[in-house]
């Protein structure tokens, strides 16, 4: 079997994240492949566009909040990675929308696996767009591994 040597871990906050941090960690030891983690935060225009008086999105960049947002995420990566007995990996913080940030970030690095957690959209999400992980397997340049996380 082709062994993976450099994996991609898609740390998503709202999954859980140690048990993803967990497995991702037996898959590197049993590959002897190397871990590198990374959290991809939306720019807080498109989680928050002002809804302006005619009703139309008034997207303001605000750069400042941006920063604030990513280094939030680092401390919090961070202190996952060290908690899972992480210890000497690259960790990385992106700006941007998800799949296409993790794709382009496996391409520059060549991982040869991206690790990403799955879970199951409730609601209104249902209706629209199939979220990171479709985006993430129709364009990946590697192969993906979706862990079911609750």
């Amino acid at each position: 079997a082709e062994m993976y040597r450099k994996i991609l871990v898609a740390v998503d906050f709202d999954t859980d994240a140690k048990k993803i941090l967990a497995q991702s960690r037996q898959l590197a030891d049993v590959h002897g492949a190397s871990l590198v983690l990374i959290h991809v935060t939306e720019p807080a225009a498109l989680s928050a566009a002002m809804v302006g008086p005619d009703g139309l999105g008034m997207v303001t960049e605000d750069v400042e909040l941006d920063e604030q947002l990513v280094e939030a995420a680092r401390e919090r990566l961070t202190n996952l990675a060290r908690e899972a007995g992480l210890r000497d990996i690259e960790l990385r913080v992106e700006l941007g929308l998800p799949a296409a940030t993790l794709v382009r970030v496996a391409g520059e690095i060549g991982a040869d696996l991206i690790v990403i957690g799955h879970h199951e959209r409730r609601g209104l999400a249902l209706l629209f767009g199939a979220g990171t992980d479709s985006g993430v397997l129709h364009h990946a340049p590697c192969d993906v591994l979706a862990l079911h996380a609750a």
